[in-house]
């Protein structure tokens, strides 16, 4: 009885590891990299200048074609979240953006 119980036990205390497809993976490179492009379009027509590259995102899937990034710019500048649709096409469009700079805020704007 103590072995069936050990067994099961660590049975069920080993996590489930599914491994992430590749797709699924490629999807979501690409999704941070929309996002950053995006922010930094953004707030270019702000005149704050900050490249693609001082641009972290961190992204989420909302629904079979849209995507949730949180954007921040270098050493937290500038700030906010970004939502991505993906187009026909299939490439990824900037939606409703709300991005901070410093002490002022980027008005938003849907595409």
């Amino acid at each position: 009885m103590g072995l069936r119980r050990v067994a099961l036990t660590a049975a069920l205390a080993v996590p489930l590891c599914v491994p992430a497809s590749p797709a699924l993976a490629q999807d979501l490179d690409d999704a941070r990299s929309a996002a950053k492009r995006a922010a930094s379009r953004y707030v270019e027509r702000y005149e704050v200048e900050l490249p693609v590259e001082d641009w972290s995102a961190r992204c989420r899937r909302a629904g079979d074609e849209r995507w949730v990034c949180r954007v921040s710019g270098r050493d937290g500048e500038c700030s906010g979240t970004l939502r991505l649709v993906e187009a026909a096409s299939g490439s990824l469009r900037r939606g409703r953006t709300f991005i901070a700079c410093g002490s002022a805020t980027v008005q938003p704007r849907a595409l």
